[in-house]
This record gives C-alpha cells, structure tokens and sequence, in this order.
C-alpha cells in the first residue's frame, strides 16, 4: 500500500482510477463545485467544508465563502481540477506514473 495525501490504504488500482477519471473518487478539499444563490449570484470554488447548513468554499483568489444552503437553489457535481491523463499521457506513461507513485511513502 501507499501514502498519498493523508492515506495509506492507497493501492495501484486507485492510482491508475485516479489518473484516469479524476472525478471518480475526490479527495476532500480538491474538488470544485459552482453554486447557484437565490440572489442570482454564482460562486464557483473549492469545497472546503459542508457541515451545519452551511458551505465553505474556497475562491480561486484565495479568499473563503460561507453561504447557508437555504440560500443555494442549484449546485454543480463535485469537480476535479485535474484532466484525465488518458488525453496526455501513453498508457506506458500511465503505468510509468502509477509504479512511481506506489513507490512514494
């Protein structure tokens, strides 16, 4: 098993998922998510927290944002910021990646 941010229960199989459709399984903290207010506002961030009726974004300046969900009428899918690897690397790269990536502790 590997450590990757936090983790150790990381294995090859989440390596290369991970690589390859980056939106199947995020990270909490790295995805992004764009919500629409009631008040016409659109806020788009990272989602840093959801707990007590309220969101906790992230904006791409760095500042943070607190909006109660009674405020929110619609909301994105979480996000990854990362593309699939599949549209730039060559499946030898990607295995390159992933064996390298196992090796870190």
């Amino acid at each position: 098993m590997t450590k990757v941010s936090g983790r150790a229960d990381v294995d090859r199989a989440y390596l290369l998922q991970s690589l390859v459709d980056p939106d199947a399984k995020i990270a909490s903290g790295y995805g992004t998510i764009s919500v629409s207010l009631s008040d016409g506002r659109v806020i788009a961030g990272v989602l840093k927290a959801e707990k007590d009726g309220m969101l906790a974004l992230e904006l791409p300046d760095g500042r943070s944002v607190t909006v109660p969900l009674s405020q929110v009428e619609e909301r994105s899918p979480y996000r990854s910021a990362m593309p699939k690897m599949t549209e730039i690397l060559s499946l030898n790269e990607l295995r390159d990646v992933v064996e390298y990536l196992a090796t870190l502790r």
